[in-house]
């Protein structure tokens, strides 16, 4: 069961990169076409660009935590385990939709401390300073780079 866990990793970790890789090509291939008109430091396809070297990153970083993967304790619920990533996931997403509608009604940088407050807390961290630094700070550091810096309109 193992060894399938830790070729299922792999696997995963494989298709992650390859996307990657064929993400960074097509956007390569796209810039190409505008490159004369264009500089790429300001052209729409810096950011895909970014994405798709962040893909192939997490897809190697993927097939190295599967490669090389602690053994599992002997014993341990699998079934539960499951279900436990699941409500993660789920939460998440349930927060994510939250900050969505948040957004619309109360502002980029209200619901953005809202919600990585309430992100903050679920990863872990019990800390009342380190929450309230990373809900204050990063969306008023976010709003002084696009909005102030780059003139660029937040939701």
């Amino acid at each position: 069961m193992k060894e399938r866990l830790k070729q299922r990793g792999v696997q995963d970790g494989l298709v992650v990169t390859a996307l990657g890789i064929a993400f960074l090509i097509y956007s390569i291939v796209q810039f190409q076409g505008v490159a004369h008109k264009v500089n790429w430091m300001m052209s729409p396809f810096l950011f895909p660009i970014i994405i798709a070297a962040v893909a192939i990153l997490l897809g190697v970083g993927m097939i190295r935590e599967a490669t090389y993967a602690a053994p599992e304790a002997k014993g341990e619920d699998n079934g539960r385990r499951a279900l436990v990533k699941f409500r993660d996931a789920l939460v998440v997403i349930v927060l994510a939709i939250a900050y969505d509608a948040a957004l619309r009604y109360i502002g980029f940088l209200a619901a953005t401390a809202i919600y990585l407050a309430l992100m903050t807390l679920f990863l872990g961290e019990r800390k009342w300073y380190v929450i309230v630094l990373v809900a204050v700070i990063s969306p008023l550091a976010l709003y002084a780079i696009f909005k102030l810096g780059l003139n660029v309109r937040l939701p």
